[in-house]
């Protein structure tokens, strides 16, 4: 990737206003991206829930939980 995906992203806001029902699953040995940014993120956020998982960045060992707990949202 070049230097241009940077200099785009730097033209957004942090944080955007998220209206939509929101599910993020976030590694806590992350160590890539800190889990703490995504708790500053959903805090406040009524319609933003946040699942902190014991995985890294790739959150691939953290799969079939994160499967379950997805299906387990989508239940009406």
């Amino acid at each position: 990737m070049g230097y241009g995906l940077i200099e785009d992203g730097e033209q957004y806001e942090d944080y955007p206003e998220v209206r939509d029902p929101t599910l993020v699953y976030h590694g806590v040995r992350d160590e890539v991206v800190p889990a703490a940014w995504s708790e500053e993120f959903a805090a406040g956020r009524g319609n933003v829930k946040l699942r902190l998982v014991d995985s890294d960045h790739q959150l691939l060992d953290a799969l079939d939980e994160i499967w379950e707990g997805v299906a387990e949202d989508l239940r009406i």
